[in-house]
């Protein structure tokens, strides 16, 4: 048996009580909004057995968990369980980690979280793109991981730049939807991760329920496979078959349409062009089924690859994707993705309201940074010195200061490409 005690008594009840104890030292005070604090970078400490930290660097394609601990800010979590993760990040040099409290004592958690993810940066030479789109996202009122950078050490040993992410669990589940209307918590449904296993862009492949296991239960994993697939497989064969006139209504029972016009709309905004209408397919969100509901919502994953080109088209892989072709062929959802884009614009453009104005010798009003601009600013003075010295970084020092001034290009010169794409939509109506 195991007890959990406070670190200011640890003395007295290791003393009197002969049994191992799991130490939880947490200074009072200190929560998640902490952990995720985008105001600094957070160090981040882990200890394990050195021949288990180079097991997992010589096996990071396996998931194989090894014991170890966690220190932070005097938080310290024993016996906890960390393991590769990823799925093209995957590195043996700078391996991406998932950290589970609960691997090895069920009842444990960090900060009331089972779990969380270090996103080892490796798919992105500016090392900022996620947590930008990622904060972008809640900025319009979508739901969305915390997101903060860290500098992590192994045994003492600096590693190199990474992110800490907020998993998408029962515990997210909960603080994003809240209560469920029964006097609970909304966190009971049915939570799917979108698993790539090749292009799919919801086809309807039939009654066979296994055509649709790259929706991965992340919950209710033991119910019977009719309940897990059997709604997904009924959605996907109402977004293909029903017909033009009942195709609202019926989908509607499955979708909220209007949101799903939304979250499409950011992705595009952001040029991410491997998402829900990804280049190669679907890719990259959670799936989330509520309780007592056949309803279900995206959650927006893994944006490493946002931000592709100024001149990334609006329109982007909607004629490809099948639920997006039928739902924007009606003129309000299609108005509803065309005004996300322009409220998104006016988001990332949006300036910064104590700035003072400056104007040239001739009249000209000075332009000053938009939110987008000002936000990867923040977010790289932040970052430079640690991403410089990051001995493992999957990118040069040249090559990470290339892709953050391509970053602020995006930012100073997205918002009115889209407005001018907008217009010239509507202007063909």
């Amino acid at each position: 048996m195991w007890c959990k005690v406070p670190a200011r008594v640890l003395v007295a009840v290791c003393v009197f009580v002969a049994l191992p104890c799991l130490v939880v030292a947490q200074p009072p005070g200190l929560t998640q909004d902490d952990f995720f604090d985008d105001t600094t970078v957070q160090d981040l400490k882990l200890t394990l057995n050195s021949k288990d930290w180079a097991a997992l660097q010589a096996t990071f394609r396996e998931n194989t968990y090894y014991p170890a601990q966690l220190t932070w800010r005097g938080v310290t979590i024993q016996n906890a369980g960390i393991r590769s993760r990823g799925n093209g990040s995957r590195r043996e040099t700078k391996p991406g980690l998932r950290f589970d409290a609960d691997r090895y004592s069920a009842q444990q958690t960090f900060l009331g979280m089972k779990s969380f993810v270090l996103d080892n940066l490796v798919q992105d030479a500016s090392m900022i793109k996620e947590r930008v789109a990622m904060l972008f996202f809640r900025r319009m009122g979508q739901p969305a991981p915390r997101e903060t950078h860290v500098r992590l050490y192994v045994n003492d040993k600096f590693i190199g730049l990474y992110a800490a992410v907020e998993s998408i669990d029962k515990t997210y589940l909960g603080r994003t939807f809240g209560a469920d209307g029964h006097g609970g918590t909304e966190n009971d449904g049915y939570l799917f991760e979108y698993d790539y296993l090749g292009e799919y862009y919801f086809e309807h492949r039939g009654e066979d329920l296994t055509q649709y296991a790259m929706f991965k239960p992340e919950t209710r994993e033991k119910d019977a496979a009719a309940k897990i697939w059997g709604p997904i497989e009924s959605m996907i064969q109402a977004i293909n078959e029903t017909p033009d006139n009942q195709f609202l209504s019926t989908v509607s029972t499955y979708l909220d349409l209007n949101l799903f016009a939304r979250y499409v709309g950011i992705e595009n905004f952001l040029a991410e062009w491997d998402g829900l209408l990804g280049a190669a397919g679907m890719n990259n969100f959670y799936f989330y089924r509520f309780e007592d509901r056949t309803q279900s919502q995206w959650l927006a994953w893994d944006k490493d690859n946002t931000f592709r080109a100024t001149d990334y088209p609006i329109l982007q892989g909607v004629g490809q994707n099948v639920l997006a072709r039928r739902a924007l062929g009606f003129p309000s959802l299609m108005n509803a993705y065309l005004d996300t884009l322009l409220e998104s614009a006016a988001s990332a453009n949006e300036p910064d309201p104590e700035a003072v104005e400056e104007f040239l010798p001739n009249g000209k009003r000075v332009a000053k940074p938009g939110w987008l601009e000002r936000e990867i600013l923040r977010e790289y003075a932040q970052i430079r010195a640690i991403a410089l010295a990051d001995p493992v970084k999957a990118y040069t020092n040249e090559e990470f200061e290339d892709e953050i001034q391509r970053l602020l290009a995006f930012a100073r010169e997205r918002s009115a490409f889209v407005r001018t794409e907008v217009e010239k939509l509507r202007g063909k109506k």
